[in-house]
């Protein structure tokens, strides 16, 4: 399933957005990308965003992080979660649902390589 790029809605007085980057452009952004934010909601609904390192392999994000870190329990009692690369002037903005990866052997060596790359 390929994801549907939404223009923003800007305010007034702020122009008109007209156009989205296509897919394979904003992918091949997302596979280069070694720093990502994560933003997760905490338990008494007030927002947490953070940097951390990451990988994005086969149009999915992997990242990781202490299971005593905020995101990473934040992320587990509400999967929603939202991440962005770091660049403004060229946001990428990814929603989605995070869980635990239990990832085969193979992807797992496959994820390895990755982040030694």
């Amino acid at each position: 399933m390929e994801p549907v790029a939404e223009p923003l809605e800007l305010p007034d007085g702020y122009g008109t957005t007209t156009t989205t980057l296509a897919w394979a452009d904003v992918r091949a952004r997302l596979e280069t990308a070694t720093q990502y934010w994560v933003a997760t909601t905490l338990a008494d609904g007030r927002p947490h965003a953070v940097p951390v390192d990451g990988l994005w392999l086969d149009d999915l994000w992997y990242w990781g992080g202490s299971d005593q870190a905020v995101h990473y329990r934040s992320a587990l009692a509400n999967p929603q979660v939202v991440m962005h690369l770091p660049d403004p002037a060229r946001a990428v903005v990814v929603e989605g649902t995070a869980g635990l990866a239990r990832p085969s052997p193979a992807l797992a060596e496959r994820l390895v390589k990755a982040s030694k790359a």
